[in-house]
């Protein structure tokens, strides 16, 4: 079971099951947003009998539902029903609250002044936004339970998010760059920043990319979903291939078909937290500011493309933006740029 998004059909959200003749089924979900295509999901699955809410109000008693039993209901109906991406954040969240609060905290008596202490315990080590994420998370796992009937209602409903001040996209000039790949020694790393630099692909992408991903004879790279990878809209998208890329490409060793692009030394695939430790390492080596990482590569290629005039809209498919709002951020900081251009007169 499954729901996809479906863009040749208006950018719909279809149900996807097995029926009872062992054939795979469909069913429009009405909707092109997300978050209301996985609650008619669950209607859905009742309509259809695959979801038996007595079921589990006789497994679980609401002032029996402990945090590692609302783990065993949810992440299951995470797995069948998010992109793989998001069931894993799923699993992160539910281990940091079965850690905070212990396995057998009953769901009903957490309090919000408890929820306020895991919030700014939660600050001390990572960012607001990285905070706020877990808050969604969190709350959107006790809404599953009151789906389902083993919760009267959410204990964290009135939590507040933390105030996120945006900051502005770092961007790599052209001088940065060329030092940061002039004290990379990883042959494999240096053709993943490359990759980073010349396609504005997530690490994400990066690192699950394999090489029947990339068409030579047609020249372009598929970021797609796969088993172990969902990418973050949930939809694949095609990258055409620059004619400097493809000189990159031909310098690169290829086995075979189905193996990873970015291998590390002992045999396996680059992760994407060995990735970020492996930028961190090369950006202290070329003594860059701190505040550039991977995700930089990204920012300034989205930036490049707008700044020498490419559409929006085109920038919008290239980066992978489910929403134009998101490509917009990158315009204004482009505009700022013709406003101090204009400004050079005074």
């Amino acid at each position: 079971m499954s729901i996809s998004f479906d863009s040749l059909r208006g950018g719909m959200y279809y149900f996807y099951y097995i029926g009872k003749d062992g054939k795979r089924k469909r069913k429009s979900l009405r909707t092109k947003i997300y978050d209301e295509a996985c609650n008619k999901a669950i209607q859905v699955q009742k309509e259809l009998g695959l979801i038996n809410e007595d079921t589990f109000k006789d497994k679980y008693e609401p002032d029996e539902l402990t945090l590692l039993k609302l783990s065993n209901l949810v992440l299951p109906y995470a797995k069948n029903n998010f992109t793989f991406g998001t069931y894993e954040l799923y699993v992160s969240t539910l281990k940091y609250l079965i850690n905070y609060f212990g396995p057998n905290k009953i769901v009903s008596s957490i309090k919000l002044e408890e929820l306020e202490a895991l919030k700014f315990e939660k600050l001390k080590c990572v960012r607001a936004t990285t905070v706020n994420g877990y808050i969604r998370k969190i709350k959107a796992c006790f809404n599953v339970a009151i789906k389902f009937g083993l919760l009267e209602k959410n204990p964290a409903k009135h939590w507040a998010k933390l105030r996120e001040v945006e900051k502005q996209r770092k961007i790599f000039n052209d001088t940065e760059y060329k030092k940061l790949l002039s004290v990379i020694t990883d042959r494999s790393f240096k053709f993943l920043v490359l990759f980073g630099y010349y396609t504005g692909c997530r690490v994400g992408e990066l690192v699950n990319l394999q090489w029947n991903d990339i068409n030579l004879k047609e020249k372009f790279i598929e970021i797609r979903n796969k088993e172990k990878f969902t990418t973050k809209t949930g939809k694949n998208r095609k990258i055409p291939i620059s004619k400097k890329l493809l000189t990159i490409i031909n310098e690169m060793d290829i086995t075979k078909t189905e193996d990873y692009v970015f291998i590390q030394k002992h045999g396996k695939k680059f992760s994407k937290d060995r990735a970020t430790r492996f930028m961190k390492r090369y950006l202290k080596k070329a003594e860059l500011p701190e505040y550039l990482t991977f995700h930089c590569l990204r920012h300034t290629f989205i930036t490049t493309l707008l700044r020498k005039g490419i559409s929006i809209y085109l920038v919008k498919e290239l980066a992978g933006h489910s929403d134009i709002k998101t490509t917009e951020i990158y315009s204004h900081l482009v505009t700022e740029d013709l406003r101090k251009a204009v400004n050079c007169f005074l």
